[in-house]
């Protein structure tokens, strides 16, 4: 993987550090893009946040506002078009918990694009990925490398589970979600 075949991409949020693989493939290539470095325009937006059951956005107001002050503070370095991928380590098996998870994960997205779109002027889609406790992460990283490469897409605010992509490429996956 060369830099010159990929955007520049910032890996943030709570659990970034279970994205390791990535990252380093991302830093081998001089693709990953520090948050904080002001020379840095960043084309993909990576959110990588663990989700508790006993508790949704609204509820857990700190963590909810340091997820968006992190991801709003990353607008004006944004590409125009970017795309983001918020991807939620949930903590519960149970159908109904996960079911709420990627509401909750579909609401972040819109926010985030809507506020992108008409506070900032930025054309910014973003989609999600929802992984229980057990998810094969090995699967997840396998599929995010290509994501990273094309991430092109017609979907916005689709959530994927991540046996969505025992088949398919992140990219199938939204695509056939979306259409």
């Amino acid at each position: 993987m060369t830099s010159a075949s990929l955007p520049r991409v910032a890996v943030i949020g709570s659990a970034a550090s279970r994205l390791a693989t990535l990252t380093a493939e991302l830093e081998l290539a001089g693709a990953l893009a520090a948050p904080d470095a002001p020379d840095h325009t960043v084309g993909m937006l990576i959110v990588a946040e663990l989700h508790q059951e006993d508790g949704d956005w609204a509820s857990e107001s700190p963590r909810a506002q340091r997820v968006w002050d992190e991801v709003t503070a990353a607008w004006p370095k944004l590409a125009a078009p970017a795309t983001g991928l918020l991807i939620g380590f949930g903590d519960s098996r149970s159908r109904a918990a996960r079911r709420r998870r990627r509401a909750e994960l579909a609401d972040l997205c819109a926010w985030f694009e809507l506020e992108a779109a008409s506070t900032h002027g930025v054309e910014f889609t973003m989609n999600a990925i929802e992984l229980p406790p057990q998810a094969d992460e090995r699967l997840l990283q396998d599929r995010l490398l290509p994501f990273v490469r094309s991430r092109t897409t017609l979907a916005a605010s689709v959530v994927l589970t991540i046996e969505d992509l025992e088949e398919d490429s992140i990219g199938e996956a939204l695509t056939a979600e979306y259409l």
